[in-house]
């Protein structure tokens, strides 16, 4: 038995198939185009029922017209209707606002998480300072033979003022949160800390 010859029918197959690209790219920018004059929100299932709408006898025989969920798997289809959805909102965006690009974004971002883990920090050391309960009654704490306490406290006071959490006001001397200017340690603990 002899093998069938496919050349021609993949040769029909490929013409088709370039038929069809052709007329899905044309329905889909008259689409496009349909959406904003009746200025609808252009997205991908509002564009695939306006290629439904919108498709010629020769289109739909050809398939033409797409689904939302064809739409989805088409890396190029998607990027036109991502431009058209730019230049909408663009066109409709009044004069006074304005956009952010991706970069700004990306900056806004960075801060906002910057500023995060600095407020988690600023947390955990008011849980140390609150933990660490320091009035004048704890000062035999810090004139403790051992003086672990009063080096773990320094350790402390130094980070925190590195990290900008505390500052020693100079009028009052006492150790005070940079937000709020509550007192964290009063000024005679500080002296017997050498603050």
């Amino acid at each position: 038995m002899a093998s069938k010859d496919m050349r021609s029918e993949n040769d029909n197959l490929a013409t088709w198939r370039k038929h069809k690209e052709k007329l899905t790219y044309k329905l889909l920018e008259k689409s496009i185009l349909e959406l904003e004059k009746i200025q609808a929100n252009i997205n991908q299932k509002n564009v695939s029922e306006m290629m439904d709408k919108l498709a010629s006898e020769e289109e739909k025989k050809y398939k033409a017209n797409i689904k939302a969920s064809a739409i989805s798997k088409n890396k190029v289809l998607k990027a036109i209707i991502a431009e058209a959805q730019a230049k909408q909102k663009i066109k409709n965006s009044d004069s006074s606002s304005y956009t952010l690009d991706a970069e700004n974004q990306y900056d806004i971002f960075k801060l906002k998480a910057i500023i995060a883990k600095k407020d988690a920090k600023l947390k955990e050391y008011e849980n140390i300072f609150q933990r660490a309960n320091l009035t004048k009654e704890k000062e035999y704490l810090i004139e403790s033979p051992t003086n672990t306490y009063k080096n773990l406290l320094e350790d402390l006071i130094r980070m925190s003022i590195t990290e900008g959490f505390v500052y020693i006001d100079k009028t009052s001397q006492h150790l005070m949160y940079e937000d709020d200017g509550r007192i964290v340690i009063p000024k005679d603990i500080l002296k017997t800390l050498k603050y």
